[in-house]
This record gives C-alpha cells, structure tokens and sequence, in this order.
C-alpha cells in the first residue's frame, strides 16, 4: 500500500499542476495574449486548491472518515461528466476580464481540479490514519514532486507534441486511473474500525492547537513566496512572450523549493539561506531601481535567483514548524489559503490598487520581515517581528527615506541627467548604510522599503513621468523626454510624438515616412484600397497620419487603458488630427480577430501591429487567423505585419502561413538605422507585406524582397502553436 499511495499521490499532483498551463494557453487567445492572463489563472487554480484542502479538512469530521471516502471516491467519478476540458470559443470578455475568466474556468473544470487538489491531503490523511505513528509528511513531499514533473511536461512534452484537443483528451485518460487509484487507496479505510470513531485530530498525542501567531506566520509564509511568483511571473513574460514555458519556469522553482522544504534532507543551510536573503533582496532592489532589463538572460536569471532563494527560506520555515500530523489537513488549509491571498493581491487587488507592479517590491521587504532570527531557529515558536522592533528602526529608517529624499532632490537641483552614475549618488549610500543593520530584522526591512518609496520621486531614465495607469493588459506611461513625448507598454515604446509645432504631425518610432510603413501607404496614395483600412492595434494612433480625408479608418484595440491614452489630446494629438482633416476615424474595443468577423466593408489594407510589450499575441498569427483576415479583405487588399521584436524570430511564422494560403510575401528588414535617424525619432523595425500570389506589389519600392517558407518551423495554428524554436534571448 506505500507503493501505491505514493503512486497516487504522485499521478494526482502531476495532474493538478498539468492543466493549469493547459487551461491558460487554451483561454489566452481570447484575452488577446496578455500576460495577465496567467496571473488571473493561478488565482483560480489557487482558490480551487483552497475548496479542495477545506473540503478534505472540514467534511470529514462532521460526516466520518468513510462516509466522506465513499463521497469523495462518487464526486470522482461524477467529475468525468465534465471532461475533456472545453473552453468556449465565441465567448466576448469585457473590458475587465477577471470575473469572467474566473467564471468560464469554474465551469469549464471546477469540480475535477477541486477534487484533484483535495487528493494529494486527503490520501495523507488516509495515510496517517491506516498507519499510526508513521510521518506523512514524505508524501506531501511526493506531491510536490509529482507536480514539478506534471509542470514541465507540458511546454516540453505535450504542447510540442500535441493539438488542444489531444491535450485535453491526455489529461481525461490521466484522470480516468486516478479515480481507480484513490477508490484502491481507500479500502483499508473500511477494513480498520477504530478509524470512523477516533479522528486524527482527537488523538491523545496530538498536542495543544497552534498559537494565533504560528497560524498567521504560516498564512504569511505561504503567500509571500505565492505573490513573488506571480511578480516574477510577469517580468519574464511582459517582455517576452505569454507562453506556458515563461509561466513554469517560476512555478516551478516555486514548487522545488516546497520539494527540497519538505523531503527531510537539509540540502541547503537554513542559516546560510537566512543570511544570503538580505544581500539578495538588495541585489534585485538595485537592478529595479535601476530598470535593468537587458541583458534579458541575466536580469530575469537574477530575478528567478532571488525569487527561489527567498522562496526555499519561507517554505523551509513551514516545515521546520509545521504541527503534528494530527493537525495536518489544518496546516495544509492554512497554506492553501496563503497562496489564495498571494493570487488575490497580484490579480485582483494590485491592478485596481497600484498604478505599477509595485507588489513585488512590496513582498520583498515583508519577505524580510518574516527572516527568523538567528537564535529562533533552535525552536518551533517564532516571536512576531515587532517583538523586536522599537521606537529607533522606524525613526533610523525614516532618516534613511528622507536622506535619500534629499539626495534626489540635490540631483534635480543641479539638473543631473537620470542614468547610472545618478542613481549612484542617490541610492547607493542610503542602501549600504541599511545593509549595516541586516542583521536588524525590523530595521533593515523597514529601511529598504523606506528607500523603494522615496524612489517614487525620481524621474525615471525614460523621461519625465506625465501618466501611469495599469489595466488588465499591464502597465502603460506616457513620458516626455526633450521635446518629445513616448508612451511605453512596459518596457517598450509603441509610439512617439514630437512637441515641437513644425512636427507634431510628423509619425516617429516604427512609423517614420522613411521606414518600410511610411514607404507603403505613401506609394498607396490616392488608391482605392486606402478608403478602408483596419489596423490591429493603436498604440498612440500614429499611423492616422497617413489617412486621407474621406477615407474610413478602423482601429482595433483589446486594452480601454491605451484607448484613453491615445484619444487624449494632452497626450497624442494624432487621433484628433486625423478627424479634424475629415478622415472618418473610429476606434472598436475588443480582440481583433472578434470584432473583424463582425459585418462591416471589404478592407483595402489591413495593418497587424498589436504586440503587448514586445510579446507576441500568437492568436493573431495563426493559419486560422489569416484566413479570417482574408474573408474581410478585399481580393486585390494587402495585409501589412509590424514584426519587429527583440526576443522572437517572427519572419518565418508569417512566411510559412503566406506559402501555405499561397500569398506572395515580401519583407523590409529596416533595423539599420543611422545615429541622425535615431535623433530624429526613427526606430528600428521589421515590415511584412502581404498579398495574393500574382499580385506581388512591384509598384511599392522601397527595399522590399521575397520571403520564402523555412521548412524548419511549424505552421502556427490555433490548435497547434509551438513558438519554442523561435525565440531568441542570447543564451
């Protein structure tokens, strides 16, 4: 029975942790590929993990351990009726998504992800009960690892390998054995008779409940580490891709960490983890300060460093003071509810409360704050950490915000330009005069976050801050920088405007008259397929420039927040500009491939710039996504493809789907801009053209040249869509 409990244990957990990215890259092309969609997910995955552990937890004492055996073992069962996993596909999100995300997962799966959560506590409570005296807690150890390898099967095994639908079907045929597996690993419940009438929890050895405090600090230890995850979850997909592969790497960790916590086996130290925390929370505080995001590979390696360390020292303070087994389905409730409250700031409260993701260096100082100290890690209490605190830490760190207050301000006063040596003088002396005091719990928390928020007062190196606002699809601010003001979507720029009178109707960035865009439409002037024209994305509205009056002009945009922005004429005039010359021009909220399906004319062009961050919305760019670009199109119409992007190799992606619906495929490749060019607002960009074969655009000039297919990658479909290959992040 050992055998087989850790086999079902083990089969459940990497189950469990299998569909979660499943789920998520199934729902992503209906919220337009944003990278919060997978934030949205955990918070789901979460609470569905905190109905399983109190439903293990609550209903056995008020009905019996075999009565809710014989339950539990039915609803199993009954959970077949939901599977394989569905998600709708027509379904229209508003413009905050959450609650309908939420909605559609509990429908979709609700029931079976709740009864799979509740296996891997409720065989140990089975466990515990059949064999007295033995430690369960190995298997909680199991589980963990059972997860971690369900985690990584996916981006590396199934998504490769498998369309949706097969994905759904290989996890129906993974829940079918589990339910047999648990009804096997019931049975010696029924042949014990003691175990219906003396519960765990009323053992004589069981002990006195734990204090107030110890519960709160396993709550907090829980979802310090849950909240991390997700911050640097974000990080690694903002900018890169939303993919399941960016989405495992910190869950992961997060779940090895819970692994080597919890196997008994003292792998790391816990007074060397202790006391690396401090120079490790600096270490991330700088590059933040900084905002360091290149060289990608070493900045997020940094992050994901940190984030483990941090990670490994709460979850190992979990189980250096997790209760007797007697109150295990109790502890494992209170973890549960920890990393809820984790997915509840990140997902839900974050984005409505903060105007940046300020959540992560928030759950840096309380990571702080819970360090045990050096002498409490001989015994299971540990005093709350304002025990130690006094009058002095919060007035030392209170001098140490306003010296670095003052700093920022003697820089601005000299007119210093932002930049590292700047944030040298302002930063470095206030955070090595805290590093003094790291071995002051209280103190040397309260003095970083006392720095963090005295940052907030100084101007950021990309220009002087006008707005910021965070919505569903990140973080956007529009800065102004000499003359010339940008708006980014987190670290990238999607679109400029200068402020100088003679050029302010002059398009910058991606969009300049001399680059492949500004090339195109000027040749198309005064032609037919001009008069209705659908650009997949707004930005600042940029290419409004190039419309005529007379002509009908649709932007498409999923995010409210860059629509604000953009139709805001103290931000970027290009919108009003455009209407104010008479071009009929109208903005639709919502995703592109929904709302293009909506009746409306045959488009002459159709523009493809929608990229959150610099990630790729992959739905945008499947065969599938194409054709329904070409039923809107006109016959003789060009579909232009902004594919311009750091990390992912898209030319193929667009080449491949072009020979597969034989269109002719032309590429300008403009990434060698001049220093003068930059000066003058240009940025470097990569244009696809578009159009049916037989039609090649001869006439469009420029430096326009054949694409043909590369047999070396996939075609991307919406039920097969593979990016691995394409990325490029330097390692």
């Amino acid at each position: 029975m050992l055998q087989l409990f850790v086999i079902t244990v083990t089969l459940g957990s990497a189950l469990l942790f299998l569909v979660q990215p499943m789920c998520a890259r199934f729902v992503l092309p209906l919220l337009g590929g944003t990278p919060a969609v997978w934030t949205t997910c955990m918070l789901f995955f979460q609470a569905g993990l905190l109905a399983g552990y109190a439903y293990t937890h609550l209903l056995p004492r008020r009905i019996g351990n075999r009565c809710h055996a014989i339950l539990h073992i039915g609803l199993l069962f009954l959970g077949l009726w939901f599977l394989p996993l569905v998600i709708p596909k027509e379904s229209v999100p508003p413009s905050w998504p959450v609650w309908w995300l939420l909605g559609t997962l509990t429908v979709a799966i609700g029931l079976p992800y709740m009864l799979v959560a509740a296996n891997a506590p409720l065989l140990q409570r089975w466990f515990a009960l059949t064999r007295p005296g033995r430690d369960p807690y190995f298997l909680y150890a199991a589980s963990n690892l059972g997860s971690f390898a369900g985690l990584l099967a996916y981006p590396f095994l199934l998504e490769p390998a498998l369309t949706r639908s097969r994905q759904a079907d290989f996890w129906f045929w993974g829940y079918v054995p589990l339910a047999v597996l648990t009804t096997v690993c019931a049975l010696p419940l029924f042949r014990k008779s003691q175990i219906a009438v003396v519960p765990p929890d009323a053992a004589v050895d069981a002990g006195p409940p734990p204090s107030t405090w110890r519960t709160a600090r396993w709550v907090l230890l829980a979802f310090v580490p849950s909240s991390l995850m997700l911050s640097v979850t974000h990080y690694l997909t903002a900018d890169i891709a939303p993919i399941p592969l960016f989405w495992v790497i910190p869950l992961g960790l997060y779940l090895l960490t819970f692994v080597l916590a919890f196997s008994g086996v003292e792998w790391f130290p816990q007074r060397v983890l202790v006391r690396s925390a401090p120079v490790a929370v600096l270490a991330v505080v700088l590059m933040l300060l900084r905002e360091a995001n290149e060289p990608v590979v070493v900045v997020l390696g940094l992050h994901l460093l940190v984030f483990t360390l941090l990670a490994l020292v709460c979850h190992r303070e979990l189980a250096r003071t997790r209760p007797p087994a007697q109150y295990l389905t109790g502890f494992y409730l209170w973890l549960a509810f920890g990393g809820v409250l984790g997915g509840l700031l990140n997902g839900v409260l974050a984005p409505l409360l903060f105007r940046g993701l300020y959540e992560y260096p928030l759950m840096l100082v309380v990571a702080l704050l819970l360090r045990p100290r050096a002498h409490e890690l001989d015994t299971t209490e540990v005093a709350p950490p304002w025990r130690a605190a006094h009058r002095g830490d919060l007035i030392f760190a209170l001098a140490i915000g306003l010296a670095t207050l003052a700093l920022i301000f003697v820089t601005r006063y000299f007119e210093m330009e932002p930049g590292a040596i700047t944030l040298a003088i302002i930063f470095v002396p206030p955070l090595l005069v805290s590093y003094m005091f790291q071995e002051r719990t209280v103190r040397y928390a309260l003095s970083l976050g006392a720095v963090l928020l005295a940052s907030a007062f100084h101007p950021s190196s990309a220009g002087r801050l006008l707005h910021q606002q965070r919505s569903f699809f990140g973080v956007h601010r529009v800065v102004e920088r000499e003359d010339r003001r940008y708006l980014f979507h987190g670290n990238t720029i999607h679109g400029s405007q200068d402020q100088l009178p003679a050029r302010r109707l002059e398009p910058l960035t991606y969009y300049t008259r001399q680059g492949p865009a500004g090339r195109f439409f000027q040749k198309l002037k005064g032609d037919s397929r001009l008069d209705h024209v659908g650009l997949v994305g707004l930005g600042t509205g940029s290419l409004a420039v190039y419309a005529n009056p007379g002509q009908s002009w649709t932007f498409f945009e999923i995010d409210p927040a860059v629509v604000a922005i953009a139709e805001n004429p103290d931000y970027f005039t290009f919108l009003a500009n455009a209407r104010r010359t008479g071009v009929d021009l109208a903005v639709t909220l919502g995703d592109a491939r929904l709302s293009l399906r909506s009746p409306g004319p045959k488009l002459g062009v159709l523009v493809l710039d929608a990229f959150g961050s610099d990630s790729i919305p992959v739905h945008l760019l499947t065969k599938e996504a194409f054709l329904e670009y070409r039923v809107r199109l006109r016959e003789d119409g060009y579909i232009l493809v902004n594919i311009s992007n750091r990390y992912v190799d898209l030319k193929p992606v667009v080449a491949n789907i072009a020979a597969d619906l034989n269109l002719t495929c032309l590429i300008w490749d403009d990434t060698n801009v001049s220093l003068k060019e930059e000066a003058l607002g240009k940025t470097a960009s990569v244009w696809v053209v578009l159009t049916a074969a037989g039609r090649e655009p001869n006439s469009l000039g420029g430096s326009w040249k054949a694409v043909p297919a590369d047999s070396d990658y996939s075609l991307l479909r919406d039920d097969y869509a593979n990016i691995l290959p394409l990325l490029r992040l330097g390692w």
